[in-house]
């Protein structure tokens, strides 16, 4: 692993050791540097701001999933989504909370945009109205996990993913 890569994993791994006492909104650049023994100028190297390290942090984590499994549909994505957040799901649980700067939440849903893009095109080319169609898919998708991270009783990955395909299904919409 490459230097910069080095420096990335530490500072992720700091600032997920603080999110286990503190709600991410009061942990401060000051915070993670000084657990890694860095200066904040690594930190800006790197990153632009905290809200940038959760979407390093969760990208990572999907890019590490996918080599095995890939995202070949939407449905591959969501289900890949769903064992990422799962797998940290207090840290994530926190991260969906906040709205200010560029969000976890946004950032799954412009992957979501895209892929349900991509998988609208082969099926039916472009057509009238298929923005508003991604958009709502999209925010669909985005809610059902949000909702899903924050059950105390939750389904498994696997079964969660299966229950809401069936709900797609059976509804028609994809």
């Amino acid at each position: 692993m490459a230097d910069s890569g080095i420096t990335k994993k530490a500072l992720a791994m700091a600032f997920l050791r603080l999110t286990e006492r503190e709600h991410i909104s009061q942990i401060t650049i000051g915070e993670i540097c000084e657990i890694c023994e860095m200066n904040r100028k690594s930190f800006y190297y790197h990153f632009r701001d905290k809200y940038d390290l959760i979407i390093w942090i969760y990208d990572n984590e999907l890019e590490s999933y996918n080599k095995d499994s890939g995202n070949k549909n939407v449905w591959d994505l969501f289900e890949n989504i769903c064992y990422v957040l799962d797998g940290k799901r207090k840290f994530y649980r926190k991260a969906f909370e906040l709205s200010e700067g560029n969000s976890l939440k946004n950032h799954i849903g412009e992957l979501f945009s895209h892929v349900i893009r991509e998988d609208l095109i082969k099926k039916a080319g472009n057509f009238e109205g298929m923005e508003d169609y991604i958009e709502f898919i999209k925010d669909s998708l985005v809610t059902s996990i949000e909702k899903w991270l924050n059950k105390r009783e939750y389904l498994k990955p696997e079964v969660y993913t299966e229950f809401i395909k069936k709900c797609f299904y059976e509804a028609g919409r994809i």
